[in-house]
């Protein structure tokens, strides 16, 4: 598999009162979808979205999973399926106020992280 130069952070949804520039020093910032999409609406679509989207998912980038939780949960399948089961996360620590990387393998468990 080959690794894009730079990683890259999906937004799973943007969400314009939720600054997530912090999470640029994870790689480069890039949307799934925008405030005003609903899943419910039209699922299809979402998971097509999302599969041309993360089609180059790998291991060197990140999910940011804010917004709806059936976006999120379906950002994470895809991106699953699209890396082998790997997935990595950004998980913000509200009252840290910073981001913890978190890898995780649905075939083998979750990773710890020596940093």
């Amino acid at each position: 598999m080959k690794l894009r130069p730079t990683p890259v952070v999906y937004v799973v949804q943007e969400n314009p009162r939720v600054d997530v520039v912090s999470a640029a020093q994870w790689g480069d910032l890039i949307p799934l979808a925008n405030p005003y999409d609903q899943v419910h609406l039209n699922p299809g679509r979402i998971v097509s979205s999302f599969r041309r989207k993360l089609r180059n998912y790998n291991d060197s980038d990140w999910l940011l999973p804010l917004g709806d939780p059936a976006m999120i949960g379906i950002a994470f399948a895809v991106a699953a399926d699209m890396n082998e089961g790997r997935v990595n996360l950004l998980k913000w620590d509200r009252l840290e106020r910073h981001y913890y990387p978190v890898k995780i393998s649905v075939r083998g468990g979750i990773e710890e992280l020596t940093t």
